[in-house]
C-alpha cells in the first residue's frame, strides 16, 4: 500500500493525530500535508474540504479507517531519518531525504490543491511563483520504461556532486536553458528527487528520494544541456552506491 512507502515522520505524526480527530486545520504547512495523504490515497481532486472527506470515511468505511489508522502507526515505526525540513518556504512541508511520490511533491508545492489534480508526465516542473525547477530522477533507465530520447545521463559523482542531463529540446540559449545556467543571476533554485528504479519488486510506482535544494557548478553541450549541480547537504550513502553502481563508478 502506498501509505507504507511513506517517511516523512511530521506527515506521519499529523496524519496520525488527525485521522484519531479530523478538524480544520489553521496551519498551511499542515493543511499541505494532509492533502499530500489524500493524494497518497486517491488520484482525483477531492473538490471538498478534507475534513468532509475523512469524516464521511471515518463515519461511512469503519473498518477501513482503522486499518488505515493502524498501518500510519506502524509506519512512523519504520521511518529511518530524523526529519529534516527544506531551507525553501515555511508553508512547503517537505522533508530533507524523505521519500515522496511525484503526486505528494506536487501536493506540497501547491501545484495539486482541492480542486484541481495537474496532469504530470515528464520528469521536469518549473513552479514559477517559487522560481523553482523540479526534477525527478530515475538511475536505472531501461529501454523498456524509456524512449532513447529520454534516456538522460543522471548520476551521482560523489555525494555532494550530482550530473543532470536536461531534456533532449532543451538548449543553452532557450529561456530554460537560461534559467539552469544562471542561478545565480535569476535568483532560481533547483530541488532534486531521485530514485533507483521506476517500480518497486512488486510492480508498483517507487518513490523518490528527496536530496534537497543544489546549486549550479558547471554545464557543457546544448540540447540536451549536461549540467553539474552541487547539493546543499551529502546525499545518503545508499542512494550514492546505488548510482555509482548504475554508472560503474567505483
Amino acid at each position: 500500500m502506498k501509505v507504507a512507502k511513506i517517511n516523512d515522520l511530521n506527515l506521519l505524526r499529523l496524519v496520525k493525530e488527525y485521522l484519531k480527530a479530523p478538524r480544520k486545520l489553521q496551519n498551511e504547512a499542515d493543511n499541505r500535508r494532509l492533502l499530500m495523504f489524500y493524494y497518497t490515497l486517491f488520484n482525483e481532486a477531492p473538490r471538498q474540504d478534507l475534513f468532509k472527506v475523512f469524516s464521511a470515511m471515518k463515519k461511512h468505511n469503519p473498518d477501513l479507517y482503522d486499518e488505515l489508522e493502524q498501518l500510519v502507526d506502524y509506519t512512523i515505526r519504520q521511518v529511518d531519518h530524523l526529519p529534516r525540513s527544506l531551507d525553501i518556504e515555511d508553508h512547503i512541508p517537505l522533508e530533507l531525504h524523505a521519500s515522496y511520490s511525484t503526486n505528494q511533491v506536487l501536493a506540497a508545492l501547491g501545484v495539486h490543491d482541492l480542486y484541481t489534480r495537474q496532469q504530470f508526465r515528464e520528469g521536469v516542473k518549473y513552479i514559477e511563483d517559487l522560481n523553482l525547477d523540479i526534477f525527478f530522477i530515475t538511475l536505472k533507465k531501461t529501454s523498456k520504461s524509456f524512449s532513447e530520447s529520454t534516456r538522460y545521463e543522471d548520476y551521482a559523482i560523489n555525494d555532494r556532486l550530482f550530473h543532470w542531463q536536461s531534456q533532449s529540446r532543451t538548449t543553452v540559449t532557450s529561456p530554460t536553458g537560461q534559467r539552469y545556467i544562471n542561478m545565480m543571476e535569476n535568483g532560481s533554485r533547483v530541488l532534486l528527487f531521485v530514485r533507483e528504479d521506476k517500480t518497486d519488486s512488486y510492480g508498483a510506482a517507487e518513490t523518490f528520494r528527496c536530496l534537497g535544494l543544489a546549486d549550479y557548478v558547471s554545464h557543457e553541450g546544448t540540447a540536451p544541456i549536461s549540467i553539474v549541480y552541487r547539493l546543499r547537504e551529502p546525499m545518503p550513502l545508499h542512494v550514492l552506491r546505488a548510482s555509482n553502481q548504475v554508472v560503474n563508478i567505483v
